[in-house]
Order: structure tokens, then sequence, then C-alpha cells
């Protein structure tokens, strides 16, 4: 089983066919139903039937809709929070020094970085021993 199988399965449910499917995916329609056979193929299920003009989810199918849209929301969160971390809207950033004459430039900096990155979480630290002590949250 795969994602982009799942993904097509909530769209010809959601489209109520192959084609609307294939409009919205930008996939032939042929290849969807293919993906769709496959994947009833693995699991031993059919998971959709056609009603008169429409295709509709049977019973088995309407179970593995439920799990591919929370799929499907994690993989949107997850990619949501990967490109938070690529501009800086989350995440860590951890500076240490072992020199004390950065310990009075180094406020001055982070300030300046928080202001700017507020949902960045900034800790310090020092080491006069070689290991770092840090400070912060």
């Amino acid at each position: 089983m795969e994602f982009r199988q799942l993904n097509m399965l909530l769209a010809v449910v959601e489209c109520g066919g192959y084609s609307k499917a294939g409009e919205r995916l930008r996939i032939s329609h042929s290849a969807i139903h293919r993906q769709i056979r496959l994947l009833e193929e693995e699991l031993g299920e059919r998971l959709v039937a056609r009603v008169g003009n429409q295709v509709r989810p049977t019973k088995g199918g309407v179970l593995l809709l439920e799990h591919a849209r929370r799929i499907h929301q994690l993989l949107q969160q997850a990619q949501r929070r990967l490109g938070e971390l690529k501009q800086l809207q989350a995440g860590e950033l951890r500076v240490g020094t072992v020199t004390p004459a950065l310990v009075q430039f180094l406020p001055q900096v982070l300030t300046r970085f928080r202001k700017k990155y507020p949902a960045v979480l900034v800790r310090g630290g020092y080491s006069q021993s070689g290991r770092p002590h840090w400070v912060g949250p």
C-alpha cells in the first residue's frame, strides 16, 4: 500500500468517479483505476463500487478512507512543520561560548534574533571545562 494509492482513492470517492479524480490529480483515469485495482488486490477487499454513474466506497472502502484521511492530515502537518523549520518559524537554536568576552556580545545578538524569530527556542551556553552548560528554557 502506498500513499499515492490512498490519495487516489480519496480523490475518486470525493469526486465521485475516476475521470474527475484524474482531472484533479492530473493523472489519467486509467492509471488511477489500475492503482485502485492493485490496492484492492493487495488488501483482498473491494474498496469502491459503481452506483449509477457515481463511484461510491464499499464498507471496506469507508474503513480505509477514515485512515487515509488521517494519514493525509498527518502528512500535511509534517510538511507544514518542515516548512516552518526551513523558514525559522519553529525549532531550536543553541549557541555556546567558552570566551567570556562573547558573553557580553551574545545577549544583544540573541535578543535581535528572538525578536525576528519568536517561535524559535533560543538556548545559550557557556563552558569553562569544555563541557557545555546550557541555559535557557
